[in-house]
């Protein structure tokens, strides 16, 4: 779960491990959500992780959800969720590690060259095309993946990052994404 968080774009800060208190049935307790995450826009979001939809019902995860959302409001997050390990998206896993891989390799100089050159591209690209464009080849690749974490480059919904994915170039200047 964590991976996918941190290689996700809208992603500003992620808490781990956080604890509130709260009242049920009369009888005051207290929670650790697994991860509460705020979004560049200022949204947050408290989110409690478990294995299996069983476990889920097991302890009544989304009563105790409902009730310190009734409780606490915006005041702790915008939003209260409840995921099981078993329902999150495969490709997003895959994708999320090889972002998390290609930017591990900290090479700054090759993602400043892509950043340059993408202005000078389509709106939309591939990550081979991106390595072409730079001469960087295989780099130019990877320095393509690390930038989607930075949301600069966008690849569709539901896809496996590839070499050859169409992917959206928000920093072209021939779209509707230049600044």
């Amino acid at each position: 779960m964590l991976i996918l968080l941190i290689a996700h774009p809208g992603v500003a800060e992620i808490r781990e491990q956080v604890t509130t208190r709260y009242q049920r049935h009369g009888v005051d307790r207290s929670y650790t959500f697994d991860i509460v995450v705020r979004m560049r826009d200022g949204w947050v979001e408290a989110i409690a992780v478990k294995g299996k939809e069983e476990e889920l019902a097991a302890d009544d995860t989304c009563g105790t959800l409902r009730a310190i959302h009734a409780q606490h409001g915006a005041r702790f997050a915008n939003a209260y969720r409840a995921i099981t390990y078993e329902k999150l998206d495969p490709i997003a896993l895959k994708n999320a590690e090889l972002i998390l891989r290609c930017g591990g390799d900290r090479d700054i100089e090759g993602q400043t060259q892509v950043r340059e050159a993408l202005a000078d591209l389509p709106a939309t690209v591939t990550p081979r095309e991106i390595g072409d464009a730079t001469k960087l080849g295989r780099r130019g690749i990877r320095a393509a993946f690390a930038l989607v974490q930075a949301g600069i480059l966008m690849p569709p919904p539901g896809q496996e990052l590839d070499p050859d994915l169409p992917l959206e170039n928000r920093a072209s200047a021939t779209g509707n994404y230049a600044p």
